[in-house]
């Protein structure tokens, strides 16, 4: 039935595509700009966004969101990408002599297959340093400052913008409170307007992102907008950075998870983003007409974390487009999408892909069917042995059998499918704590696996410090 499925979905793929091979899923359009120009202005959709279930224009907020999506799509600003011109590897990478981290990360974007590796060097570092000044900055829960770079803003949109992105839960309150636009947004929403509803990271930036389109023109919206685009590329790059400096391989298709709780910084740093483009985004399922007609921002579905997501088992996702709304491969790996969610556990996911998985003929976007061959094209044995996904291998499990003295009941068996490695490690805990050691020393030798990963992970993703306990320097 799968092969009926992919080979129908290769005869549409064709009949869209006619000039291309059988099999040959055509290559991320890139833009004509200089590669190592590095990204200054955001690029989006140009589309509207339409609210299901949501207040119409006479609703002053949506109204002025309304504009400036309009705004954004208007200026279709100006974007660079990272993968143009082979001779720019020769460029030199930094005035000043390399560290011993820049030297590791360097050689490890250098073994990269050829389809993954920027070929702008200079301009991928670039992006690693500005997003380890981010991280930083977000560590100090100074997320304006994050985005735009900015310690001491004059205009009083600037501080406006500062202060609703700095606030605390208490002070976002009370600023917010006796708001009667919002209270009627959130009524006709079905959201709870309260103090406690502010604090969760299902509202958080729903009320955030609200209250800024309601108290900043859209002109000062549009260019803050520009700038957290931007901000949002280069975390991932420092996200990939740090998988590298960690001691592992640098991937081309992988997973990465972290511990954002208590306070979810990096989900509502994503979450933010995503608001801002399309309000209420996380209120609709990942197969309604909004989500799938939708790009750039909206909920999905995927295969992943199935049964541990948060928000009704939901995962969310971000496009990246360049200026002429062709898929902007800016991401690690050359991937233009952003796979993104938060497990119940408190972990924060994030995956970057090639193709979003909207539909929209009218925009011409077929972002979901590229997907979807995609996923069913055969890999080739380097891009499998450098991917860094959450299954677990077949030798692990024949391992941990091996280990495991008592037949497992139905429930266990569908635990550890659920939760894998993690769950596989607490079963010996009890049935037979004399193979514990045996099974973390396997596990690290052959999966190359740091041992205090091991408690929280289901199989090769990449497993982060705790953000909270974590604020290295690169």
């Amino acid at each position: 039935m799968k092969c009926i499925y992919y080979y129908l979905l290769i005869i549409i793929f064709k009949t869209i595509y006619p000039e291309e091979g059988l099999l040959k899923v055509p290559v991320l359009e890139v833009s004509t700009e200089k590669a190592c120009d590095i990204p200054r202005k955001a690029a989006l959709r140009e589309h509207r966004i339409v609210l299901n279930n949501a207040p119409r224009h006479d609703d002053p907020i949506l109204s002025m969101h309304d504009t400036a999506v309009t705004s954004h799509t208007r200026a279709m600003h100006q974007k660079a990408d990272l993968s143009n011109d082979d001779t720019l590897l020769l460029e030199p990478i930094a005035k000043h002599p390399l560290s011993h981290d820049d030297t590791t990360i360097l050689k490890a974007l250098e073994g990269l297959p050829a389809h993954n590796k920027p070929k702008c060097m200079r301009a991928a570092m670039e992006r690693i340093k500005k997003g380890n000044a981010i991280w930083v900055r977000l560590h100090h829960n100074q997320a304006y400052e994050a985005i735009t770079n900015n310690s001491d803003p004059t205009s009083v949109e600037q501080q406006t913008l500062q202060r609703v992105f700095n606030a605390n839960h208490t002070d976002l309150w009370n600023m917010i409170r006796d708001n009667h636009a919002l209270q009627k947004m959130a009524h006709d929403q079905n959201i709870p307007f309260t103090a406690t509803a502010i604090t969760s990271p299902e509202y958080n930036m729903y009320f955030r992102t609200a209250y800024i389109r309601q108290v900043v023109p859209v002109s000062h919206i549009d260019e803050f907008m520009q700038q957290y685009e931007d901000a949002m590329i280069n975390l991932q790059w420092h996200l990939y950075a740090k998988t590298i400096l960690q001691g592992e391989q640098a991937f081309t298709s992988g997973m990465i998870t972290m511990n954002d709780a208590p306070h979810f910084t990096v989900f509502k740093f994503l979450d933010g983003y995503a608001e801002m483009i399309s309000p209420t985004y996380k209120l609709h399922a990942g197969l309604s007409y909004h989500s799938v007609t939708t790009p750039i921002a909206y909920a999905r579905k995927s295969s992943h974390w199935t049964g541990q997501k948060s928000f009704n088992d939901n995962n969310f996702g971000i496009d990246f487009f360049n200026r002429n709304r062709l898929p902007n491969p800016v991401l690690p790996g050359n991937k233009s999408h952003m796979l993104f969610g938060l497990r119940t556990n408190g972990m924060v996911f994030i995956k970057w892909e090639e193709y979003g998985v909207t539909m929209n003929v009218k925009h011409s976007d077929y972002s979901a069917l590229k997907h979807t061959v995609r996923y069913f094209e055969k890999k080739d044995k380097q891009d499998s042995q450098l991917e860094r996904r959450e299954s677990i291998p077949a030798y692990v499990t024949a391992e941990f059998k091996r280990l495991c003295p008592k037949a497992l009941s139905r429930k266990t068996k569908a635990d550890i499918k659920t939760y894998g490695i993690s769950k596989m490690l607490e079963v010996l805990e009890m049935d037979a704590p004399e193979h514990v050691v045996t099974f973390e020393t396997y596990l690290t030798k052959h999966l190359m696996l740091k041992k205090d990963s091991l408690y929280h992970r289901k199989g090769n993703e990449v497993v982060l410090p705790d953000f909270r306990s974590d604020l290295d320097m690169l």
